[in-house]
């Protein structure tokens, strides 16, 4: 590498942490607040429990250390440390894009874009800590070594350990494993190779299905829950929280007691789709750009079944939206499918994805306020939140109540 590329990396990267630590700055209040703290309060102590999986390693924690460290201050470190994990391999991920366009302007002028949205999510009030982060990275690092060709049991224990998590990982972000199986299968290799993927997939599917069962049914009828041990648990989540912070018992009678929330959360179910709907419509010029981008791959690819399956992955989040409220984290989670598989490709060398990206990245800077424009535009969403989208969302929306209350009351 020559000194001008060299010093040229050094500032790109010197700008992406400038970057990078004002967005935290400007959003991060620093505290393990709410559901991310009481999760903590469910482990495997009385057998298998939906998201139980961070609660046991604190417990492996306090076994070894103590139980002193059972507190809200070691659940603050374990996030702490969670988020600059997050960080640094989405850092990994980034400069391994810019260098498979060898340090290309226009792929660290996207890199530059895409910072701010991936690092505010988890830095926020009501995100930090948020296990979402792991389920993202487990499809990452996962989907990376499938379109290598390596590790194919990444396809099986990655789902595993996101279902363990968090059960709606089946649903949020497996979607990007299995597109890089079915796209190995369909287009990266032949004859053997292609039965290879196809019983990895099988496999992943299979115990994917098995867990996601297992965590989410068969442990509630497994697990005996007396009032005494529902209190225990309680207590340890209380103990958990930060001092004056809130206790999620919503949760916790959900994920313990097996009580359905549907019609608890009835209004949230309401504002969440409401801001779904309202992001959607103002976020048209971007869905506009990316729809551009599809279909040119798709005049150009010679898989064109496969583009469109490809394409239409992230449906999988559907059930999301439809059943649960917190629609600002699906939104997180369908967005960053596009964003994910768009840089695994071209990491992985898909010659049709890398030159249609780069035209319309170069067609897109010839207009001159093109690029002004989007990221100024994409910068008014972020970051995205919880239940409502975003803030721009919920503005737009107590605009719009407080508008209508005005004039019909």
């Amino acid at each position: 590498m020559d000194g001008n590329r060299l010093n040229k990396d050094s500032k790109f990267s010197l700008y992406v942490l400038i970057m990078a630590v004002a967005v935290i700055v400007g959003n991060a209040k620093l505290t393990v607040e709410g559901m991310n703290a009481t999760l903590f309060a469910l482990n495997y102590r009385r057998g298998i429990v939906a998201r139980g999986l961070f609660g046991w390693i604190l417990d492996v924690i306090c076994s070894i250390f103590g139980e002193r460290f059972y507190c809200y201050q070691t659940v603050f470190v374990i996030c702490t440390l969670g988020y600059i994990l997050y960080l640094v391999v989405m850092w990994i991920f980034a400069k391994k894009f810019i260098a498979s366009y060898s340090g290309n302007k226009y792929a660290m002028a996207f890199i530059m874009l895409m910072t701010p949205f991936f690092v505010s999510m988890f830095a926020t009030l009501e995100n930090y800590g948020r296990t979402d982060m792991y389920l993202l990275l487990l499809s990452l690092v996962a989907g990376y070594f499938i379109l290598k060709g390596k590790f194919l049991f990444l396809s099986v224990i990655c789902p595993a350990v996101g279902i363990l998590i968090h059960e709606g990982y089946v649903f949020g972000y497996y979607n990007i494993i299995l597109a890089c199986l079915f796209y190995m299968f369909a287009v990266g290799c032949e004859g053997k190779k292609r039965s290879r993927y196809a019983i990895w997939t099988v496999i992943s599917i299979a115990c994917s299905l098995f867990v996601f069962i297992w965590v989410f049914s068969l442990s509630k009828t497994l697990l005996p829950m007396t009032d005494e041990i529902y209190q225990g648990i309680v207590s340890d989540a209380e103990r958990l929280a930060l001092e004056g912070g809130e206790v999620h018992y919503d949760f916790l009678r959900a994920y313990v007691l097996g009580v359905d929330l549907y019609e608890v959360e009835t209004d949230d179910l309401l504002m969440g789709r409401l801001s779904s709907v309202i992001f959607l419509v103002f976020f048209t010029p971007v869905i506009i750009k990316v729809i551009q981008v599809i279909r040119a791959v798709y005049k150009e690819s010679a898989h064109k079944k496969t583009v469109i399956v490809l394409s239409l992955g992230a449906l999988t989040t559907l059930p999301l939206f439809i059943r649960k409220c917190d629609h600002g984290r699906w939104m997180f989670a369908l967005v960053s499918y596009y964003l994910v598989m768009l840089c695994l490709l071209i990491i992985a060398e898909n010659k049709v994805l890398k030159k249609v990206f780069l035209e319309q990245m170069q067609k897109t800077a010839k207009s001159g306020w093109e690029p002004i424009f989007y990221t100024a535009y994409f910068m008014v969403f972020i970051p995205f939140q919880t239940i409502v989208v975003d803030n721009f969302t919920q503005n737009a929306i107590v605009l719009f109540i407080r508008f209508m209350m005005g004039k019909y009351f």
